[in-house]
């Protein structure tokens, strides 16, 4: 049975994934870290990278991404695998980068999060829904947010302002599967291409609908692509 280590994205809880896993019945053994688990960067807590040695793939979901990306360039497992889900090598506009969130739209982000965290994160939350994403997996979008006077929002904030993985991605040895909406408003589907063009052994499938957080409407072809990529 393999053993995956789920990694939620900016301001969730790793119950996001519910749908996902459920989706996936009992092909996974699943662990998860919470978003609040990251730490302030730019290293990975030991902790964290102690659970991702145990683990036989890596699921990321944008932040987690990231972090699934920076668990692969510094502390490697042979054999292991990844799966990335709106995934970036880097989040904010840079030289060579226009793929990237531009500068201003991300520090006026960030400066609503300290005045107001609530707004702010209500604000990012629907940022994520798909076009025609139903109400309750929106509702489930609302309800798995962690709390707004958490630190790790600032922390994860400035991870993302802060990460630039481009060149180092380009190393990564292992199989990777990307998997990305064409109507994310969060992160440019080119981000995605990018990394599958640029990592030796990566798959990328694109779907025409479900916003930053597709994987939620569409979980079971998510669940059965990743199953089909595993064989």
């Amino acid at each position: 049975m393999t053993k995956a280590l789920l990694l939620p994205g900016w301001g969730f809880r790793s119950s996001v994934f519910t749908p996902l896993v459920k989706a996936m019945g009992k092909d996974c053994q699943f662990d998860n870290i919470e978003s609040t688990e990251y730490g302030p960067g730019p290293g990975l807590p030991g902790s964290l990278v102690e659970r991702a040695a145990n683990a036989d793939m890596l699921i990321g979901w944008s932040l987690g991404s990231l972090i699934a990306l920076q668990l692969e360039i510094e502390a490697p497992v042979p054999g292991r695998i990844m799966v990335l889900l709106s995934a970036t090598p880097s989040f904010v506009h840079r030289s060579e980068w226009p793929q990237g969130m531009e500068e201003d739209t991300f520090t006026g982000f960030r400066a609503q999060v300290v005045s107001d965290p609530t707004a702010g994160l209500s604000q990012f939350v629907r940022l994520n829904y798909g076009k025609r994403m139903s109400r309750d997996i929106r509702d489930s979008l609302d309800r798995n947010t962690v709390a707004p006077e958490s630190d790790a929002l600032l922390a994860g904030l400035a991870r993302l302002a802060d990460s630039d993985l481009r060149e180092r991605a380009t190393r990564i040895d292992a199989r990777v599967l990307i998997m990305q909406a064409a109507d994310d408003r969060l992160i440019n589907p080119a981000s995605g291409s990018w990394l599958c063009a640029h990592i030796p052994h990566a798959q990328c499938k694109q779907f025409d609908s479900g916003g930053h957080a597709f994987f939620l409407d569409h979980a079971v072809e998510v669940a059965e692509t990743i199953k089909r990529w595993q064989q």
